[in-house]
């Protein structure tokens, strides 16, 4: 699967990827039109795994004249629990950016660089309030249901099961149950399209917010655009 990555150049042919995106299509949490189009930015097939070696940490680097993608490797200091933690704050920072966890750019310039952790930002807030969970009537009453990426994954091949053989009973538990219970093939088919509505207007709502950052020609337009949590 390809990944998308960001780098800063150190030297020639040295550059640090400070950014990966293992889903660059992902509806969601997918990488802009902004962020391809930036010129330290690159979609490779694949990132060559490091070596394991004891006691020794990496980072990746991409040489940005040939695209070759490599490590540096360097030795992990012994702990001493008596010693005052001083990871640099920097090495903090690349971390949480390379793990896709902080926006692309800690202290943006342009106005593409605004769209881009703008763009971030909505696509985590909505990947967080898909997560959250959703409401379903499928017991006839209304119930609150956990909806993790594995809850989704274990929902359709529980409903999709029911599907494909009526002798298949599936199962399956509310927010405030602690083990599952049998459905009916009806009860886990709405359970599971409910599910899918949940999702599918979330990602439809930060389309339309997509929509409206990417026009625009200032930061103010850009910061005023925010995720609004939808009503239940």
């Amino acid at each position: 699967m390809a990944t998308f990555i960001m780098y800063n150049e150190i030297t020639q042919d040295k550059a640090l990827v400070f950014y990966q995106n293992h889903m660059p299509d992902d509806p969601v949490t997918g990488v802009t039109e902004e962020m391809l189009n930036q010129p330290n930015s690159l979609t490779v097939e694949v990132i060559p795994k490091p070596e394991h070696r004891p006691n020794e940490s990496y980072v990746l680097y991409i040489n940005p004249t040939t695209k070759e993608l490599f490590y540096e490797y360097h030795e992990n200091l012994p702990y001493n629990p008596t010693d005052s933690p001083n990871i640099p704050s920097a090495d903090i920072e690349l971390l949480k950016r390379q793990l896709n966890l902080v926006s692309p750019y800690s202290e943006p310039q342009s106005l593409e660089e605004h769209k881009a952790n703008k763009l971030f930002e909505i696509s985590r807030e909505c990947e967080d309030e898909i997560l959250s969970g959703f409401y379903s009537n499928a017991r006839g009453t209304m119930e609150w249901y956990t909806n993790s990426r594995d809850d989704q994954n274990n929902l359709i091949g529980q409903a999709t099961l029911a599907t494909l053989n009526p002798s298949f009973v599936p199962q399956w538990k509310s927010a405030t149950e602690s083990i599952c219970t049998d459905f009916t093939m009806e009860q886990i088919i709405k359970l599971s399209t409910d599910g899918a509505v949940f999702k599918t207007e979330r990602i439809k709502a930060f389309d339309m917010l997509k929509a409206q950052i990417l026009p625009t020609t200032t930061v103010e337009e850009v910061e005023a655009i925010e995720w609004t949590k939808k009503v239940w």
